[in-house]
């Protein structure tokens, strides 16, 4: 005893944990205690699904849905001042596509297994949750971007989530209706982007361009796709009435689009690089309103919607590169 405080080595009980020793192996210790390492695993299983989320949302789709807002935008009169509202506006797009492509896999879960076994769902990378997850993240980050733009763009944003959740649950099935609901939102989205800066009348053209060439394209992604749509009593164009009608509003609706093309480069809407770059458009859109007919195999059908994804962003550098000077 000294000074009154008790200097005896007190026993530890035997069921008392020893303190643990002091450094790292410290913090190690604690982190096991506190669940750190179970947190850092999660964070690890999330992170290794960074490339199926990707895949979930489409990338490339969401490319073209950001350029096609800005170029609407330029069109309509945008320039340096309104960089801000151009880019809110093209997140918001970009957003809105998103969390568009997530939720029609969440819907399509049971088709994909057959006609797209290797989409992130059916391979097992995600869930349904996860697709519902991220579509109603993706729709709350569309309305605040579109609110920091306008009213209007609000509007346009938030109708676009709602018809394309529709879409996805019921619209879809519907014979023509749903390939006509894809052409028209991929079209509003240059109506959009032209009422982020200015008059909207300025995103007619290429939203006509951007409507047709869709529903083509969801035409021959319907011819694809109608094995897995019968099985599951998807009632698409092509499973309702055959491949052949698909095939020729298919075939009419490239001409039609062709057609518009050569219009417009007669009127002179556009500047002098419009026209031969258009045409390279026109050349892979004649393509596959002719190539559509050799053959109704899934795998050829896959390469065509593939060659008009690359005409329209061929006929989007037309647009944007011959747009008429301020």
């Amino acid at each position: 005893m000294k000074s009154g405080v008790d200097v005896r080595r007190q026993k530890t009980s035997p069921h008392q944990k020893p303190p643990p020793p002091f450094g790292g192996l410290s913090y190690f210790a604690i982190c096991l205690e506190s669940g750190h390492l179970e947190r850092l695993d999660r964070f690890k299983s999330m992170s290794s699904r960074v490339p199926a989320f990707l895949s979930l949302i489409r990338p490339l789709n969401l490319l073209i849905a950001f350029l096609s807002i800005v170029v609407a935008a330029v069109l309509a009169g945008g320039d340096e001042g309104d960089v801000v509202p151009i880019v809110l506006a093209a997140f918001a797009g970009i957003a809105v596509a998103a969390g568009a492509n997530a939720i029609n896999d969440r819907f399509d879960v049971e088709i994909d297994r057959v006609n797209r076994p290797d989409r992130p769902i059916p391979r097992g990378e995600l869930t349904t949750d996860d697709a519902f997850r991220v579509w109603f993240a993706c729709s709350l980050l569309a309305g605040t971007f579109g609110a920091l733009v306008g009213l209007l763009p609000f509007a346009i944003v938030m109708g676009a989530v709602v018809v394309l959740y529709f879409y996805s649950r019921d619209l879809k099935a519907t014979p023509l209706i749903g390939n006509l609901v894809v052409g028209g939102m991929t079209g509003m989205a240059f109506i959009y982007g032209a009422a982020a800066v200015g008059p909207v009348e300025r995103g007619l053209i290429p939203a006509l361009f951007a409507f047709l060439v869709n529903v083509a394209r969801e035409l021959v992604k319907d011819i694809e796709d109608r094995e897995g749509d019968a099985l599951s009593a998807a009632a698409t164009l092509p499973v309702r009435y055959g491949v052949r009608p698909a095939r020729i509003l298919t075939s009419a609706s490239l001409l039609i689009l062709i057609a518009v093309t050569m219009v417009v480069a007669s009127h002179e809407m556009y500047r002098d690089p419009f026209l031969p770059i258009v045409l390279v458009a026109d050349a892979l859109m004649a393509f596959v309103a002719v190539a559509v007919w050799w053959r109704d195999t899934p795998e050829h059908m896959r390469s065509l919607s593939g060659v008009l994804k690359l005409a329209m962003i061929v006929g989007l550098g037309a647009i944007w590169l011959g747009r008429p000077t301020p």
